[in-house]
């Protein structure tokens, strides 16, 4: 499964931290969209792993409700990467055996 939060907003810090965690924030296409889901809902994110490499929007799926919704990752490229790592900690360890392997 994925870890993610879904917020109308993020300030750059925060979704930073979230990455950092291997946490993918997403943020509503609009926030008209945020009441349409509550808390206990069962969501199903689609296409996550392309959403992380290009950037952009997923579709969110609230299985509980029977709707479906849009949010974008918001990160920049670099930060998405990590993320796509599974957080700072396995992406600096994946960057220190990739510069060990060539050295």
């Amino acid at each position: 499964g994925v870890r993610a939060v879904l917020a109308r907003a993020f300030a750059p810090a925060h979704a930073r931290a979230l990455a950092a965690q291997g946490v993918v924030p997403l943020a509503w296409r609009t926030p008209a969209d945020a009441p349409g889901v509550c808390a206990g809902d069962e969501l199903e994110l689609t296409d996550v792993d392309e959403a992380l490499a290009r950037g952009g929007w997923l579709a969110v799926r609230d299985l509980t409700r029977g709707t479906a919704l849009w949010a974008r990752v918001a990160l920049d490229d670099a930060w998405r990467e990590v993320v796509r790592a599974g957080g700072l900690v396995a992406a600096l360890s994946r960057a220190q055996q990739a510069a060990g392997a060539e050295g």
